[in-house]
């Protein structure tokens, strides 16, 4: 007969085994899985890219001229580039006067290692507008114009109905409202 610790002990073997032996038996079940994944696509035929997506960088959207021919900062640019980054909200309300607004609205969003969000063309630079594009931008109703007549509130454009400024451009980076 075994004792209590005799007894413990095979029963603390009995188990690791017993996890081993079913580590083991999924683990060809798991890669079978990995070699037959496809990625998920729309019903057209492109990537489907549904998910979680934020704007709260401090990355620009145009590569900076002194970056050109640079996809990427090294980490030690980044740094110097982002000072404030791990800088707690508590930490820079502390510099701001007493009944100052604070920022805990503010999200000062991170700077990654790109050197900005347009990836193509190479150069990180939007390319400039064709000849028909500007000529479709000039015939436009523009909001601000003093000629522009407006009968209606159907009269301006959406970005300029809309108050949460939301699309087009929801997704450009700014310091407020990145969610």
């Amino acid at each position: 007969m075994l004792s209590a610790a005799g007894a413990r002990s095979a029963r603390i073997i009995a188990v690791s085994l017993t996890l081993l032996l079913g580590l083991l038996a999924a683990a060809p079940a798991a890669v079978a899985q990995e070699s037959q994944y496809t990625a998920p696509r729309t019903p057209w035929g492109a990537p489907d890219l549904n998910g979680v997506w934020s704007n709260a960088t401090t990355t620009p959207l145009q590569r900076p001229a002194e970056l050109a021919g640079q996809a990427f900062l090294t980490e030690e640019e980044r740094i110097l580039r982002n000072p404030e980054s791990g800088v707690s909200t508590e930490e820079r309300s502390a510099f701001m006067p007493t009944g100052a607004y604070n920022d805990f609205w503010l999200e000062q969003g991170e700077l990654n290692l790109r050197t900005s969000l347009v990836i193509d063309p190479p150069n990180g630079r939007l390319p400039a507008l064709t000849g028909p594009e500007m000529q479709r931008q000039r015939v436009l109703p523009n909001s601000f114009s003093p000629t522009q007549v407006f009968d209606s509130w159907l009269d301006f454009n959406a970005y300029d109905r809309c108050i949460t400024r939301g699309m087009p451009g929801a997704m450009m980076p700014g310091f407020y409202n990145h969610n």
